[in-house]
């Protein structure tokens, strides 16, 4: 059997499967910016800490509840002086409870919640 030259099919594969790796990893690991906008954390007796602590497999981070695959399934936005849920507040689609009370929120919400067919409890 001959000896493989760097730079071979092989390693070449081999490079491309780590640097698939490493972007899925990473990119699993960014949270949305929704779960940002707001500085501090979940309170802990709001309804999302309430929710994502019944269950073992959800993590608080930051303002959201995530499952393991970073799906927001809860948003804290409490107290965060929203005049507004902000543009991308539509991240947080899949969220089962969001809480917005203590928030100046002006205009018509009407549409906000446009696309949020799992939310089953809105603190407002």
């Amino acid at each position: 059997m001959a000896p493989r030259e760097p730079g071979s099919g092989i390693d070449l594969v081999r490079w491309a499967l780590a640097l698939l790796l490493a972007l899925c990893v990473e990119r699993g690991l960014a949270l949305p910016e929704v779960c940002t906008q707001c500085p501090g954390s979940v309170q802990n007796l709001s309804q999302v800490a309430l929710y994502c602590n019944n269950s073992s497999n959800l993590t608080l981070q930051a303002r959201c509840c995530t499952n393991w695959k970073g799906t927001i399934l809860g948003l804290d936005l409490h107290n965060c002086s929203l005049e507004d849920p902000g543009p991308n507040f539509t991240q947080a689609y899949t969220a089962v409870v969001i809480d917005l009370q203590t928030n100046p929120l002006k205009g018509d919400l009407g549409n906000t919640f446009r696309g949020f067919t799992q939310l089953d409890t809105l603190v407002l």
